[in-house]
Order: structure tokens, then C-alpha cells, then sequence
């Protein structure tokens, strides 16, 4: 006897005789040049870049863009054939440390490889839901042995050519890829003969199924002659009258079943699996015909197979409404049967079913209506929970097999299987699969008796076609007319459990949401907890409660939480509050906004931080029910929005209106062909991304702008607001010149997004949607190149290094960030413990939190030496350039490095501001380069140092940089000490005193004699 789950032998022969005509075999030279080298090769970088040891150390230190970009590298690599760069943007677009942690897991985790594969796909999906080819390309090319690369439309018709009646999901699916493994195995056992090594010559294979232009077509029914929704309900198999198109219809081919009428639309998605012929039908569907007079036994039929029935039809209206597909014949000319379906419009269309749900039908489709009732999912033996319950509660805390369990069972198995059996545990919520054959309780079924019985009953789940049910929803939404079959469930036997459970009264007949009594209980032990969690969402889902949606057209708020921002700002970052709150106002006054500043002031992090500080909410938590039998009954979620988020894209000389914008750009396709398409500029992907189906804003959606909460991280935000770093690095009035009306806001501003067709689509822009750029200070004479009507759309704020007052605080913040730097990077000196965290190189520093921010402690004279010399060198040099935190962090980074491997503290120092700072000193006058090098030559020896500066300072020289040294150190006298007597103008020297206050001449560097630093400082005074 065959088995059923491998294709019969005359489907799968000719294909292997149309591979033979091709190739011959998979150790021809033809197929290995064509097909396999370049996999193999690709397979061989992968196993390279993404080898699990490297992965998890790159992890633990947090060195997430590193990863990303060896994932990333993979599929960039010329002889990459597998991904075009369409299907590569779920990849490009995940944040690096999502993008990281889920692909690790996916590829070396613990969890069941079903959880694994739906997590990632949830991460890729919110990019792009048809990511077949994202979702399994690294599966393949690590493990070519057991693992297969999937691409819908070959993969598809594989399933229609050799299994028919298998199920395709146009989102990846952990149970649809594992069929497709199954027949890819059984295929690489068939193809051997031939030379087949592994699933590379098998997606090879594959890959010739695929035909040349995937068709697809509108079936519609007339609802006064034919009941479909009713027929959904019933059959999988379907076989339509053909009255149209019968020469071109081909097994594979999609099609779009429509009901015509006032509500005409589309209501599920099928695949041919037959060529049309003369068919008799029987008494198959008599019944749903309404009129028997029109009904005749043999005519010309195809036969198709449902692969989704949609929650809600697609309507017409929506339809007419989109630009691609306004034209569809059935629009045009809506008389007939079978219509055409163009690949653009299909594009389109699967675009749109992609973000609606799937029908939770009861039951599986049959194709024989006259089929006698399937067997009920619980035997007649389970109308008592309480022995189920107990025998898992009295299990050993262990991991069994199925037939373990089965075993173990007694008479609770009655007539089940072993799969059987441990399917209903898992429906009841008391199982967990941990793989193919490995169960475990879980931790929450071990808990209160009477509390884990309502668990059951409240978590309980029915299988249907698209995954699974809670019977309980029903009840929730009052819907009393019947419960969805799900083979022959019984609801009487629903009821009993609820009494049982206590759930509700004895005596009543009726479970509806008035009468289902739903109480949450005391205690905070895990059971209590999912107890409590279901009770929660279920009680939410009663009295119609939502999780909060994003207002359309408010404007931006103001924060309730300035305070708090700014302190929490200040943990991290050293900016003036004063500065904060200048934004603040801007961004509220509806104002777009430009930080200027010198480099290392923080004004890019500042940026992209303040958004999610300012309008963070104070958390709140809800719970919802979770449809995942191996998983928790409930999920805690956070309702709360977490302020904006943004997106960081750095500005070029080259920038125009196709970057802001958008517009035609090439790219290559997977030959490697060169074409061209619209591609959204940075400003457009912003403002799409507050709108729901629009692919991380790559594409305009597909039903008119409907807001959204843009999620990242787990975490939800009320929108997403652009960051364009070095703003006027860019031709800024070139780019945004047409913007002018746009970037005014108003009520009505509109961005105008240029489409394929060459019209253009008047994309809404958020009242509460900002932009924020940052401008070097040095570039500040780039300003002129920005018109006066631009200017006038923005703000520019200064934000400058630290004051003096904060100087302390610096230090201590700037040697933290120095220190978690190198734990980051894997100096095993260095530990980190508590939260805030401290860090801890031992017995030399220590860096801690206090109610001032951070706390420096040193135990080594030789290591405060040289930070204490280092702080000295930065403030002088700050007398003369206005060096941010960042150029700090990154002298202290180096010099604790430097000594960490090896080097003597006065070297370290030296060669970190050499290396660091020294070429960052080339824009000074010579006279200010003149006096930091005799700062760090004569430092400590008192009398000489003050000879030297006062000789500088004398009249004659030069009177421009006399003037400007002299300014400068006028300024930093003023900073520091509120006063000063300098005049840059006049004819007095510097006075001892002053001096003194400014360079503590008497007290010696920790620096060698003549050391790189101080020759560097010479060169460039010199040359």
C-alpha cells in the first residue's frame, strides 16, 4: 500500500524526465554551472558568517550591528541567485538586535522548531507578509542536508503536482513548510539515482516547476442562484462550470472567489488542480444551488482546491478604490463567470488579503456533503475534566514521549491514539510540545486544582483549518446560535465543563457574557497568574475593550513627564535642560527642528531620544488570549505608547528629491538584470509607517490611510519621526524645495508620493509627525545654501559641550560609557552588576551609581594620575575648541585600553591623545596650537610655563591671532571663575593669576618627556 503522503509515482515521473532533457543529472557540468555551484558557495560563506559560536559571543557582548552585518553580508554576495532585492527587505528593514537574537534562534534555539519558525516569520512578516523566501533562505544554506529553501510559486505548484490536497498560506507557515519538507525529502530519496546530494539539487528541481507566468483568476457566483458562503463552510474541493477561458485555465493557477450582488466581493482564495473536462456532479452540491431548474449533472468543470476562506469578503468598493486595481474586467464588465486576472492586479490583490484574517471555521472541509458525522474531538470518557487534570498533576516534572504518556494514561486514552491523545492535552492547555516527540507540563498546570480546572476549560482549544480556536470567544461575543464545528465537537459536553469549573451556575442554561462568571483570585503564583491573565482578556473582550489605537488626526501632546524626562536624559547625556526644553517648545509649536553643534555634543542621540522620552507613557498592561496550543493560554502586553520612534538616515552631497521623496530607481532583479521601479525616499518610508499595511512604509496601502501604532522591539509608539544626521551635508533646498506647503503642517498637509503609473498619491502627513536634523557647527556656512522660505520651516538650536558646572559629571558619565565600551567588547577585566548597572575593573576602578549620576573610584595612584591629567589636557584644549562628551568617552576608552593590554599608564595617555585628539587640533590658529604645546611641555615646572604664555601674550605679535588666543582665554576664565580682566585688544600681559586659574602651571602631567603627543602637536604647528 502507498503512502498517502508521498506523490503517486506517474505525477512525479514526468517531471523527472523533463529534469533529465534538461540537465541529464546533477553531476552534469551543465547543471553544476547553471544551478549548484553558486549555492554551494553561497552555503559555504553562510556557514561562515553565521557559524553559532560567533553568533552567541557577538550576543553577549551586545555587538549587534557587527551581527547584523555578517547576516546581512550573506545574501549581499554577487553569487546570490535565491533572494532578489524585493524579497531581501524584511532582512534589510528589522532592527539589528531583532534581526540577531530571532535568526539565532531560529538556527540553533531550543524551543520547538514550530515556535522558532513562527517567531522569526512574525519579525519578517511585519515588513512584508508573503516572506517565503526571507523566512527559509538561511535555513537551507547552514543546513543543506535537512533544510529547504522555499519560494511560493515553485513550491506552491509542487504541492498542487504532488500532493493536491496538501494547504499553501501566502504568509510562511511552520505546518505548510513542514509539508513542503516532507515531499522534499521523499524527493531527494527519488532523485539519488540521478546524483541528488542534499535539498540545494532538490530546490534545484524545485525550481523547474515554476511556470513561467503564474496565472490567476475571478471565479463569481450569483448569490440568487447559488449559496458560496454556505458551500465554504462545507467543501475544500469545488468543482465550477467553465464557461470562459477554458483553453487558458492551468492546474496552479490562483484564483479569487466572488459573490456578486450589493455586497459583491471577494471571499476565498483557491488553487486549480485539474484541467477543465466534462464532469458529472452528481448530487456533490445540489443543495447549495438555490435554483434546481439551472442545475445539470455534466458540464464542463475545473476542479479547485480552497486555500483560504477570508473572516470578512474583500468588497468591491475597496477594490474600485485602489489605483491597480480600478480596472479589473469584473469591474468593467461584471457578466460571466471566469475573468482574467493580470500579474500586476494579483500583486495587488494578495497585497490586500494579506492583512485580513482568515475565517475561524469549525470544521475541516469535506468533499462529500453526504459524509456521516465525524467522531467527536473528546471521547464520551472525558465528560469529567477533574481525572484528566489530576493525572498530569501527579507526573513526574520531567519531559516524556507521547507513547510514554499514552502509556501512562489507563483508561483515560479509551479509544485515542497516541497522537490523539496528547492533541486534546494540548488543546486543554495541560501540554506542551517540546519537539517532534518530547511533551512536558507545563509549570502552571501544576498549580491549584481547582484553578488549573477553569484554565482548561477557559484556555480550551478546537483545531480548524487555520490553526486554532477558543470555543470561549464565542461565548464572549454572545454568538449563541451554535458552536463552529470542529469534527463533530459536541457543545452540550462545553457546557458540563463549565458548571464543573464552576463557571457558571448549575441550574442555568446559557453561557453567555452576562452569565459566565468571571472572577479573578488572590495570589500572584504562576497558576493564579494565568488564571487571573485569561480572566483579564476575556473580561476586556466582554466589555468591549480595545487595546488603545493611535488618533488620527491629534496633534502632537504635550508630556506630562518634562521632568522626569530631563532627569533621565541627564543620566546618560550632558546637555543643558534649558536646550531640552527649546526643542520641546518647538516641537510642540509645530516646528521642525535642526540641533547645530560642534562633534561629540550628542545632538544626534539626543535626537532620536527624545522623541520616546517626552511622550512616553506610564506603562500599562493588558492580557490576550493566545491561540498557540505550546504556549501560554494568555500573553501580557503592553497597551502603553512609548513616545515616537525614529528613523536615522544620514544626508549626502548627491541627495535629491528621489531620496527625500521618492521616485524611479534601478535595482537588480534575481538574474542579476538591471530594471527600475519607484522606490519612497527617507521622508515618505517616515510618514507611511503611521499607516497600517504599508510594508514598513516600502509600500502605499492598498485601503486608504488608516493610522496605526508603529511597533518596535515589542514595544508600541505613536508614530515614527525622521532624524536626518549631517541635514546640510545634503543640497537641503534641492531636496526639499517642493516641500514648502508639506512641511508648513496644517490640518490638510499632504505629501505627494509618486506611483508606477506616473499619477501621484496625496500620502496624509501626521499632525504629530516631526522632523529633526542635526548640523555640525563647522558646516554652519553651509546654512547659505538653504533658502529663507526652507529656514523658515525649521528651528535651529545650539547644543554645545558641557558647562564647567557639569564638568564632574561628565567625567564620571564619560568613564561609565569608557567602561561599558570595553565589557561590551569582551575585556574580561572589566564586570558589570546591578541596575543602574556599576562596572568594576578590579582593585584599579569602579564607576557607580550615585543621586548625582555616577561615582568615580580609583585604587591605583598611578591610574588617578593619569586621569586626573587627562581631565586637566581636555579642559585646556577645551579653552580653544569645543570638544563634545563623545571626544572624552573616546580618550578615556583608549586609555583604559591601552593599559588593559599592557601599555604603562603615562604611555596610554599619551598615545590615546595623540592618536584620539591631536589631528582634531589642526584647526586652531598656530598661537592657540603654540599654547598647548608649551602647556604640555613645561606643565609642572611653574615659572617657565608662565614666562612662555606671557611672552605669547605680549603686543606685537601677530594682532588677529593674538586677539583670538587672547579671546579664548578671556571666555574660559569667564566660564570658570565668572570674571576676567583680559582684554584681547589692549596692551596688558597675562597676569601670573590668571595663569594659574587657567593652567595650574606648578602641577605636572602624567605624560612621557617628549612624548608622541606633544611631537604631534609640534607637526602641526609647523607644517
Amino acid at each position: 500500500m502507498s503512502n498517502p503522503t508521498h506523490p503517486p509515482a506517474h505525477t512525479l515521473t514526468p517531471l523527472i524526465e523533463q529534469f533529465k532533457d534538461r540537465y541529464g543529472s546533477f553531476e552534469s557540468e551543465h547543471y553544476l554551472r547553471a544551478e549548484r555551484t553558486a549555492k554551494v558557495r553561497l552555503a559555504e560563506h553562510a556557514a561562515d558568517n553565521l557559524e553559532q559560536q560567533q553568533l552567541r559571543r557577538l550576543i553577549e557582548n551586545e555587538r549587534f550591528t557587527e551581527a547584523a552585518h555578517l547576516i546581512r553580508r550573506t545574501y549581499q554576495r554577487p553569487e546570490n541567485n535565491l533572494l532578489t532585492n524585493w524579497e531581501r527587505q524584511p532582512l534589510e528593514n528589522a532592527p539589528d538586535e531583532q534581526l540577531v537574537r530571532t535568526l539565532y534562534a531560529l538556527l540553533y534555539g531550543d524551543e520547538p522548531f514550530a515556535i522558532r519558525f513562527t517567531n522569526w516569520v512574525a519579525l519578517l512578516s511585519q515588513w512584508r507578509p508573503n516572506c517565503w523566501p526571507a523566512a527559509t533562505f538561511f535555513l537551507m544554506l547552514t543546513d543543506p542536508q535537512r533544510q529547504i529553501f522555499v519560494k511560493p510559486t515553485p513550491s506552491r505548484a509542487m504541492l498542487v503536482h504532488l500532493r493536491s490536497e496538501s494547504h499553501w498560506a501566502i504568509r510562511p507557515d511552520a505546518a505548510v513548510y513542514s509539508q513542503v519538507l516532507e515531499l522534499a525529502k521523499h524527493l531527494h530519496e527519488e532523485l539519488r539515482p540521478l546524483g541528488a546530494r542534499d535539498m540545494i539539487d532538490v530546490q534545484s528541481f524545485l525550481w523547474m516547476l515554476q511556470p513561467e507566468h503564474e496565472r490567476a483568476w475571478i471565479f463569481q457566483s450569483n448569490p440568487k442562484y447559488y449559496d458560496l458562503p454556505g458551500a465554504l463552510a462545507a467543501f475544500r474541493k469545488f468543482f465550477w462550470l467553465v464557461r470562459q477561458h477554458d483553453a487558458d485555465l492551468r492546474i496552479g493557477d490562483t484564483v479569487y472567489l466572488w459573490e456578486a450582488g450589493r455586497d459583491a466581493g471577494i471571499l476565498a482564495v483557491a488553487t486549480i488542480t485539474s484541467e477543465p473536462e466534462m464532469i458529472n456532479g452528481a448530487e456533490l452540491d445540489r443543495r447549495f444551488h438555490r435554483d434546481p431548474s439551472r442545475f445539470k449533472n455534466t458540464q464542463q468543470r475545473v476542479t479547485f482546491r480552497i486555500d483560504r476562506v477570508l473572516a470578512q469578503r474583500l468588497p468591491r468598493t475597496e477594490l474600485l478604490a485602489h489605483p491597480q486595481l480600478s480596472k479589473l474586467s469584473i469591474l468593467q464588465q461584471p457578466r460571466g463567470t471566469n475573468f482574467n486576472v493580470s500579474e500586476q492586479e494579483a500583486v495587488a490583490i494578495e497585497g490586500m488579503l494579506a492583512a485580513l484574517p482568515d475565517a475561524p471555521k469549525g470544521g475541516l472541509m469535506t468533499d462529500d456533503s453526504a459524509a456521516p458525522p465525524l467522531e467527536p474531538l473528546f471521547p464520551q470518557e472525558w465528560e469529567e475534566l477533574t481525572p484528566i487534570r489530576d493525572f498530569v498533576q501527579v507526573l513526574e516534572v520531567r519531559d516524556y514521549s507521547a507513547s510514554e504518556l499514552h502509556q501512562a494514561a489507563g483508561d483515560l486514552v479509551a479509544a485515542l491514539t497516541v497522537e490523539e491523545f496528547v492533541d486534546r492535552l494540548r488543546w486543554l492547555r495541560v501540554l506542551h510540545r517540546l519537539d517532534e516527540d518530547r511533551y512536558a507540563v507545563p509549570d502552571y498546570a501544576r498549580g491549584d486544582p481547582r484553578t488549573v480546572l477553569c484554565i482548561m476549560v477557559l484556555g480550551l482549544l478546537i483545531p480548524c483549518e487555520s490553526g486554532y480556536l477558543a470555543p470561549i470567544l464565542t461565548d464572549i461575543a454572545a454568538q449563541q446560535e451554535r458552536l463552529p464545528r470542529a469534527g463533530g465537537w459536541d457543545r452540550q459536553q462545553l457546557r458540563h465543563w463549565y458548571r464543573a469549573a464552576e463557571l457558571v451556575a448549575a441550574e442555568q442554561e446559557s453561557e453567555a457574557a452576562g452569565t459566565l462568571d468571571l472572577q479573578e483570585r488572590s495570589g500572584n503564583d504562576r497558576t493564579t497568574t494565568i488564571h487571573n491573565g485569561l480572566i483579564a482578556a476575556l473580561g476586556a473582550l466582554r466589555d468591549g475593550k480595545r487595546v488603545p489605537p493611535v488618533p488620527a488626526q491629534a496633534p502632537l501632546q504635550q508630556s506630562a513627564h518634562l521632568e522626569r524626562c530631563l532627569a533621565e536624559l541627564a543620566e546618560e547625556l550632558i546637555i543643558d535642560p534649558q536646550v531640552v526644553r527649546r526643542v520641546y517648545r518647538s516641537l510642540l509649536a509645530g516646528r521642525h527642528v535642526v540641533l547645530s553643534g560642534p562633534p561629540g555634543t550628542g545632538k544626534t542621540e539626543l535626537a532620536q531620544r527624545l522623541p520616546k522620552l517626552l511622550w512616553r507613557e506610564e506603562a500599562t498592561y493588558g492580557w490576550v488570549l493566545n491561540l498557540e496550543p505550546d504556549a501560554d493560554p494568555v500573553q501580557r502586553i503592553d497597551l502603553s505608547f512609548q513616545g515616537y520612534a525614529t528613523m536615522l538616515v544620514t544626508a549626502t552631497e548627491d541627495w535629491g528629491v528621489r531620496d527625500v521623496v521618492g521616485g524611479i530607481g534601478p535595482q537588480l532583479d534575481q538574474d542579476r538584470r538591471l530594471s527600475y521601479s519607484i522606490q519612497h525616499g527617507a521622508l515618505t518610508r517616515a510618514v507611511l509607517q503611521h499607516y497600517a499595511a504599508t510594508q514598513a512604509g516600502e509600500t502605499l496601502p492598498p485601503d486608504g490611510f488608516t493610522r496605526c501604532a508603529y511597533e518596535e522591539h515589542g514595544q508600541r509608539y505613536r508614530g515614527v519621526w525622521l532624524v536626518i544626521d549631517e541635514f546640510t551635508r545634503a543640497p537641503v533646498d534641492a531636496a526639499f524645495g517642493s516641500l514648502l506647503t508639506t512641511l508648513s503642517g496644517g490640518d490638510r498637509a499632504t505629501l505627494a508620493v509618486p506611483m508606477a503609473s506616473g499619477a501621484l498619491s496625496m500620502v496624509p502627513l501626521p499632525p504629530d509627525f516631526r522632523i529633526i536634523g542635526t548640523l555640525n557647527s563647522f558646516d554652519r556656512h553651509f546654512l547659505n545654501q538653504i533658502s529663507e522660505a526652507l529656514k523658515r520651516r525649521f528651528d535651529f538650536i545650539d547644543v554645545l559641550p558641557p558647562s564647567p558646572q557639569w564638568y564632574e559629571r561628565e567625567q564620571s558619565i564619560a568613564t561609565m560609557r569608557a567602561l561599558r565600551r570595553m565589557h561590551a567588547n569582551g575585556f574580561q577585566q572589566i564586570t558589570a552588576d546591578g541596575k543602574p548597572q556599576s562596572y568594576h575593573w578590579a582593585n584599579l576602578l569602579s564607576v557607580t551609581p550615585d543621586a548625582q549620576g555616577y561615582a568615580i573610584l580609583v585604587g591605583d595612584a598611578e591610574a588617578e594620575a593619569a586621569l586626573t591629567s587627562l581631565w586637566r589636557i581636555f579642559r585646556v584644549l577645551r579653552y580653544f575648541r569645543q570638544f563634545g562628551t563623545a571626544q572624552l568617552v573616546a580618550l578615556l576608552t583608549n586609555l583604559l585600553t591601552g593599559h588593559a593590554i599592557g601599555m604603562p599608564w603615562e604611555e596610554a595617555l599619551d598615545t590615546a591623545l595623540a592618536d584620539v585628539i591631536a589631528d582634531q587640533l589642526q584647526v586652531l590658529t598656530r598661537d592657540e596650537q603654540q599654547v598647548i604645546e608649551h602647556f604640555i611641555a613645561l606643565a609642572g615646572q611653574g615659572e617657565p610655563l608662565v614666562t612662555k604664555l606671557q611672552t605669547m601674550a605680549r603686543v606685537g605679535r601677530t594682532n588677529g591671532r593674538r586677539a583670538a588666543m587672547l579671546c579664548a582665554l578671556r571666555d574660559a576664565e569667564i566660564a570658570y571663575h565668572g570674571t576676567s580682566t583680559l582684554d584681547p585688544e589692549g596692551d596688558q600681559q597675562l597676569t601670573v593669576q590668571q595663569i594659574e586659574r587657567l593652567f595650574a602651571p606648578a602641577e605636572a602631567l602624567s605624560l612621557p618627556p617628549s612624548g608622541e603627543f606633544l611631537r604631534r602637536v609640534r607637526r602641526l604647528r609647523e607644517g
